[in-house]
């Protein structure tokens, strides 16, 4: 069996360990452009402002001792899906395309360089142009962008953030929970101007673009697959419309665990996982990837935030009616010591049951990844309100701000 992946990120590393597994004799072959292993690029804008090194962020995999054939450095030029062929002479009986994504950039006049946070080589030129006391403009209120934004603030940058959209991470929260994460970065003296869509920047300025990124298909435009606006569709093996053809991570579509809509995650964790799939399935396995929820957390300076399903904006999108329960409280009790904020946003259809939530503040992440499985398993508010959690006055309350969040939105079902 010869397996090709296309791609050496987290879905391409994660496949090629899953088939080696499943099959120790499958012929693995990774093409990649990049001239090392593999990339935390989530770890990107921490380099700006020194915490992390760039070079850190590279890791060696040793494939070859894993009977993994790596040839990296190596552009894909050509694909030939009917004669199972890559670049004119390497072929496949199996192909795994993880050719993940590359930054989406708007056009925008302005005299300034536009920057993005997408390798090393351009994370470390952002580094390079950071000036004490200059302008530096972030476009975009996503993780990457407000990541950047706080980074280039502790370099002593005047820092404003811009975003078409009225809030920040506005695929993921809500407003309300935007504007507690919005004070506490106006505190820290970033600038936000949200809602507003920008076309031309006159001011000599620092610019990080910072606005998503689309899928890496563009090479596949003609090939037969089947390609959506989330990028290639795959079916629950993660399967493409063309037989022996596996798509994973960035550049692919999987189903939303809520509403089996198509949906892209954009995330390391759902991209490692669907690489797994693909690589027992490519080597004679068989395994299914349900959906995702898009499940993830981001801490902007010290500000834990995360979310898990659809917010408002989408539960409305698809015509879904919603309970929301919301609570403010501790992370601990303030008779132990000193305690740190944390509110807790749960959204339910109009029975009850679970389909988004959200939090800000300590233990943010906690409680997103509780109702991440709440929602996984089917639960209602009335479930979560019943969770038998751990307590321990050091840690978290007898009285847990998630439970109060569930007993609210149980108050607002008809």
């Amino acid at each position: 069996m010869k397996i090709v992946i296309l791609g050496l990120g987290a879905a391409g590393f994660g496949a090629a360990l899953a088939a080696k597994k499943q099959d120790r004799n499958a012929e693995i072959t990774i093409i990649d452009e990049k001239d090392f292993d593999l990339m935390h690029q989530c770890g990107l804008p921490w380099v700006i402002d020194g915490e992390l090194n760039g070079d850190g962020l590279k890791h060696s995999l040793s494939l070859d001792k894993m009977g993994i054939k790596l040839v990296s450095n190596t552009k894909i030029d050509s694909i030939d899906l009917d004669k199972k062929l890559i670049n004119g002479s390497i072929g496949y009986d199996k192909l795994i395309i993880a050719t993940g994504a590359k930054p989406f950039v708007p056009h925008i006049k302005t005299e300034n360089k536009i920057f993005t946070i997408h390798n090393i080589k351009d994370t470390e030129e952002i580094k390079k142009n950071v000036k004490k006391g200059e302008k530096a403009i972030v476009i975009g209120a996503g993780a990457i962008g407000l990541e950047a934004a706080v980074a280039l603030k502790k370099k002593g940058m005047d820092v404003t953030v811009i975003d078409m959209l009225p809030c920040c991470f506005p695929k993921a929260i809500d407003k309300d929970i935007s504007e507690i994460l919005e004070e506490k970065l106006k505190q820290k003296g970033i600038k936000l101007e949200l809602g507003k869509k920008i076309e031309e920047i006159k001011e000599k300025s620092l610019v990080v673009m910072a606005t998503g990124v689309k899928p890496n298909v563009e090479l596949f435009k003609d090939s037969g697959l089947k390609i959506g606006k989330g990028g290639i569709e795959v079916n629950e093996k993660v399967e493409t419309s063309v037989k022996d053809v596996y798509a994973v991570g960035d550049c692919c579509a999987v189903s939303s665990l809520i509403n089996k809509e198509k949906w892209n995650s954009i995330l390391a964790n759902n991209a490692y996982r669907e690489g797994m799939v693909a690589g027992i399935n490519a080597a004679g396995g068989d395994k299914e990837f349900k959906g995702i929820l898009g499940t993830f957390v981001s801490v902007i300076d010290d500000v834990e935030i995360a979310a898990t399903g659809f917010n408002s904006f989408f539960a409305e999108h698809y015509g879904i009616k919603t309970v929301i329960g919301k609570a403010k409280g501790k992370n601990r009790p303030e008779w132990f010591g000193p305690a740190n904020e944390l509110t807790v946003k749960i959204i339910a259809d109009e029975k009850g049951k679970v389909i988004g939530g959200q939090a800000i503040g300590a233990g943010a992440k906690e409680r997103i990844n509780i109702i991440s499985t709440a929602i996984k398993a089917g639960m209602t508010l009335k479930d979560i309100s019943e969770l038998e959690l751990a307590y321990c006055p050091a840690v978290s309350d007898y009285y847990d701000v998630l439970v109060i969040a569930a007993e609210i939105g149980i108050r607002k079902i008809k």
